[in-house]
This record gives structure tokens, C-alpha cells and sequence, in this order.
């Protein structure tokens, strides 16, 4: 069926291409201007996965990752204090054992306090971890809870996290500020090591 239409379409073009050609101009214009739309568009989302790819890739590299994976938690509490004392925060440690569930107590330049529960697994985080740093900001009475991990948390994790607003710091959230504030400091000394 579709071989006799193709020789009636070419016969009918024949008989009125004069009516026709202006109406096939038209829609082999529009049909190419909707095509090329759709490749830009294509290409653009393509383009912009790239960049995204790129710069997590760049906050990779620049986060320390790697390094914190390889820590011990004793370590990885050591590497945060400095982080959060190198970002302008007052920070104090809790005792190693009865710290009630958080193992920094830090102050915002702004005054906000918060108690955070460090935790550097290789699996996922789960609820009791979220339980803990609820009960140990009620315990110091601080404004906020945050928990922050080089891993990930489980579903029920998330949600208690979400429905309590504890502050959570995954694996790609710390990522994200190790390699913003390493960016800044690089900024500082105009990426040659001494300040400007």
C-alpha cells in the first residue's frame, strides 16, 4: 500500500506544483527550523550534563575525599574541627566517651549553635546516628543539628532527618563545601600560596 502512494504523491506534485511547491517550501522550512530546534536543544542539555560532570569532578579532586575515606573517626573528627575553625566557627570537642551523641559543638559567626554528629562509615548511615545528634542537641541546648558523613544515609534516615531538621552533610553535600572552601582559601592567595 505504501508503494502506490508514493507514485500518486509524485503524481499529484506534478499536476499542481505550482499550488504545491509554496506549500512544501513552507513546511520543509518548518520542519527543518523544528528539527535543528530540537538537535540545539539536544546539545545544549548534552553540553550542560558535561559541566555538571566536570565540576563534580572538580570538587572531587579539590574535597579530600579520598583522604577522609582513608581516616579513622578519631581522624576525620581531628580534619572537621579544623574545617569548621578554619571557616570562622568557634569549635569545641565533646569528651570521646559520654559526648551524648555529638562529637562537636560549634558556634556560627552569626551566634547559631550546633551540635554535630561525625560519622565516616563505608556504609550507609542509619537512623540510630540521626537519634543520637537529636538527643545531643537537646542535651547542650544548641539551635541546630547537623550530621556529617562521608557516606550516605538510608531511606529512613533521610526521612527522620528531613521530619526532625537535623542538617545533614552526605557524601556529595560535603563534597560540595570541602571543595568550596578550598576554592575560597585558593582564591585568597590567588591559587599561588601567599596571600594577596
Amino acid at each position: 500500500m505504501p508503494f502506490i502512494a508514493i507514485p500518486i504523491f509524485i503524481l499529484l506534485i506534478g499536476l499542481f506544483w505550482k499550488t504545491f511547491l509554496p506549500v512544501a517550501l513552507v513546511l520543509f522550512i518548518a520542519t527543518s527550523l523544528f528539527i535543528g530546534w530540537f538537535i540545539y536543544l539536544g546539545w545544549k542539555s548534552k553540553r550542560r550534563e558535561r559541566q555538571e560532570e566536570i565540576r563534580k569532578i572538580r570538587n572531587l579532586m579539590q574535597s579530600r575525599i579520598h583522604e577522609i575515606d582513608e581516616m579513622t573517626g578519631e581522624q576525620f573528627e581531628e580534619f572537621m574541627y579544623f574545617f569548621f575553625r578554619k571557616s570562622g566557627w568557634d569549635v569545641k570537642r565533646t569528651p570521646h566517651s559520654s559526648d551524648y551523641g555529638a562529637d562537636l559543638l560549634v558556634k556560627s559567626p552569626q551566634g547559631k549553635t550546633i551540635c554535630i554528629q561525625l560519622k565516616r562509615y563505608s556504609k550507609p548511615v542509619g537512623v540510630s546516628a540521626v537519634q543520637e545528634v537529636i538527643a545531643a542537641s537537646k542535651y547542650y541546648k544548641t539551635d541546630d543539628s547537623m550530621l556529617i558523613t562521608n557516606s550516605t544515609l538510608t531511606r529512613n534516615a533521610v526521612r527522620l532527618a528531613a521530619e526532625s531538621d537535623v542538617h545533614v552533610w552526605d557524601r556529595e553535600r560535603l563534597i560540595s563545601q570541602l571543595a568550596s572552601e578550598n576554592l575560597k582559601e585558593m582564591r585568597e592567595t590567588n591559587g599561588s600560596g601567599t596571600r594577596s
